[in-house]
């Protein structure tokens, strides 16, 4: 299984930050962070979510997708919040509580921060729904990209959230619940990146549809030169998927 190419974007965009102690380039900095991306990890994590044969929101099981989250977070130097919220099952009536985990890598200013995230739910089966493609694959990406993050020695100027969404599936539930907090606690974001089902294509074929403000897609253009094989779609904006 090949790197997730996307992440050469999502580091990237994060390395518009500080080391410590060093004094290296951005292109360098660029190729020593996705040189570090690990392709049996991001399989590993794949195979361990679809492991758990269903995470739909319905299943009893949900509950057990975000400690899975929350241990590889925190292996990976990330403090943790769970981010608990209920979620009323439309059919039944019955209320349950729902997990988002959060994981921060904090930075050494007090600038807005930034946030990666992904849903970890999957649907639309309670019996067997694995989602290896929607969403593990943008789980995983997140995932990695802390670990790249971590173990790289990176101190970032911004605070970076490393976030997995529950009850995504049925109506972006998990990010509108973290969105609220946000707001509520007077937090803004400098950028949110959102993964959806991710690295799907034939192995020849890196491209990357982008939907987001001027600033970023020009930067994310500039980014995109610098590897031969990927290319930008800059997409239209919709309303009717996870990244809303």
């Amino acid at each position: 299984m090949r790197n997730f190419t996307v992440l050469i974007l999502l580091v990237t965009l994060f390395s518009q930050t500080s080391i410590q102690g060093q004094n290296i380039k951005q292109n360098e900095f660029l190729y020593t962070l996705t040189a570090m991306v690990n392709s049996d990890s991001l399989a590993q994590t794949i195979q361990d979510l679809e492991a758990f044969v269903s995470r739909h929101s319905y299943n009893p099981n949900h509950a057990q997708v975000a400690p899975y989250i929350r241990e590889r977070l925190e292996n990976y130097g990330c403090e943790i919040e769970i981010d608990t919220f209920p979620y009323t099952i439309s059919s039944s009536g019955i209320t349950t509580e729902q997990y988002n985990v959060i994981g921060k890598i904090y930075g050494n200013t007090d600038n807005p921060p930034i946030l990666i995230g992904a849903h970890h739910d999957s649907c639309c089966r309670i019996d067997s729904s694995p989602g290896a493609d929607d969403n593990a694959s943008g789980t995983a990406a997140v995932i990695e990209a802390a670990r790249v993050f971590s173990q790289s020695g990176h101190i970032p100027r911004r605070t970076v959230y490393f976030c997995t969404w529950a009850a995504e599936e049925q109506g972006l539930n998990g990010s509108k619940n973290f969105a609220r907090k946000l707001r509520q606690n007077g937090i803004n974001l400098e950028l949110a990146i959102n993964l959806d089902m991710i690295a799907n294509n034939d192995l020849n074929y890196f491209r990357v549809v982008m939907e987001s403000s001027a600033e970023i897609t020009s930067q994310a253009l500039d980014f995109a030169a610098l590897n031969e094989n990927l290319s930008i779609i800059l997409g239209e904006s919709t309303g009717n998927s996870d990244h809303a």
